[in-house]
């Protein structure tokens, strides 16, 4: 119950964010929400996902002053990118634990959002409640490496649409020494920006789409031949990614499948409006190659999921754009009505405490747990909400 409870803090903090409250007051609500995300995530305890390989990871890597005179085996023969490894082994110089760890990282990912959005929104609470739904509990409670890399991508947007390259690729840079995966976002630069035709878009969404309902396949044999030229790790797992029974699974209809058609429908029906907005094409282009993952690249869904949250910020955007460009207050109500249903859609499950989630529920925080000595479930919750998910997997 804990993250809908924070869910319906963040409806009524961003419900305020969209009145005429003044600014002081929006600015302190603000500040709230982006604290509760960092505390939510940077004091879990044996809650959500990939936290026993994180932890055994700082268990194990040297300190720093060992790192820096080459005596650290496990910190170079790690696959983690260097920047992560990095802090964990400042960290564990310093005497901290692997908490401190998690609670740095949650910080870090916690204020390059709130920058990145009190830049982007002029009602950035709303950019907020969706990114708790649509990503935090993703990110921030399971891949945290690549949910710094995405939110410094997200902020890597300005420089596109200003056409500054050397900001871009210097944040690009930084966002690999935390997730390799991020070198993808480099063509980016060179196309984002531009503009195209309704037509022309809509054109690319009804191709896409046909991919996916025809069930075109030629993704996973172009990657195998990928796999085989990479060779090494790297190759293995792609190769994994492909082959194996629960990640080489294509997607099905899904509730996502019309959350994305209809809001390539209302962004497409008030593209009119939406254009007025400085970033609009940045992000509505990062859309379509969004839905260019989920439709065309259907035949890999974990493959796909991954890289989407690429092009996924582009709602923490777009979704309170439509908000601003509306002026008469019912159609502003009725805005705001749909991007709290769109959140709830996305953050069901760990609402509802459904199986799929039981990693989450109930959300042990480390405080709690450290001082009144409580025994921990989270490796018997991961251990459920794994098999729940290989069943579903399993079942596509």
């Amino acid at each position: 119950m804990v993250y809908l409870f924070i869910f319906c803090i963040l409806i009524v903090f961003s419900f305020l964010d969209i009145t005429d409250i003044n600014r002081s007051s929006k600015m302190i609500f603000f500040v709230i929400s982006s604290l509760i995300l960092v505390f939510l995530a940077g004091l879990r305890f044996e809650t959500g996902g990939d936290w026993p390989g994180y932890t055994i990871f700082f268990n194990e890597v040297e300190p720093l002053p060992q790192v820096l005179f080459g005596n650290a085996p496990v910190f170079q023969e790690s696959y983690m990118e260097w920047g992560y490894k990095i802090i964990n082994a400042v960290v564990k110089s310093m005497g901290g634990n692997a908490q401190a760890m998690f609670f740095i990282i949650a910080s870090l990912s916690g204020i390059l959002l709130f920058v990145y959005l009190k830049r982007y929104l002029k009602n950035p609470i709303v950019g907020v409640m969706i990114y708790y739904t649509t990503m935090f509990l993703s990110l921030d409670m399971i891949a945290i490496r690549q949910g710094i890399a995405v939110v410094l991508f997200f902020g890597s947007v300005r420089y596109i649409y200003e056409r500054r390259f050397l900001p871009f690729l210097l944040i690009v840079v930084i966002a690999f020494l935390f997730h390799r995966s991020v070198v993808l976002v480099l063509p980016l630069y060179f196309f984002l920006h531009r503009k195209m035709s309704t037509k022309g878009y809509i054109v690319c969404f009804i191709l896409s789409l046909a991919v996916f309902v025809l069930h075109i396949s030629w993704m996973a044999p172009l990657l195998k031949l990928l796999a085989a030229a990479i060779g090494g790790v790297n190759g293995l797992i792609l190769e994994a990614y492909i082959t194996n029974s629960v990640y080489g699974v294509a997607r099905n209809l899904s509730v996502g499948t019309w959350i994305n058609i209809l809001l390539f429908i209302l962004y497409i029906n008030n593209k009119s409006k939406l254009e007025e907005k400085k970033y609009f094409y940045c992000f509505f282009n990062l859309f379509m190659l969004n839905i260019f993952i989920y439709f065309v690249c259907y035949e890999l869904i974990e493959l796909s999921n991954r890289y989407r949250f690429y092009f996924t910020v582009c709602n923490l955007v777009l979704l309170p754009y439509i908000i601003e460009v509306y002026r008469e207050p019912l159609q502003k109500l009725v805005a705001y009505a749909g991007i709290v249903v769109f959140s709830f859609l996305y953050g069901r499950m760990v609402f509802l405490e459904m199986p799929g989630a039981a990693a989450y529920n109930p959300y042990q925080n480390y405080i709690i747990y450290s001082v009144f000595e409580k025994r921990s479930t989270g490796q018997e919750r991961l251990d459920k909400s794994d098999e729940a998910y290989i069943n579903d997997r399993q079942s596509e």
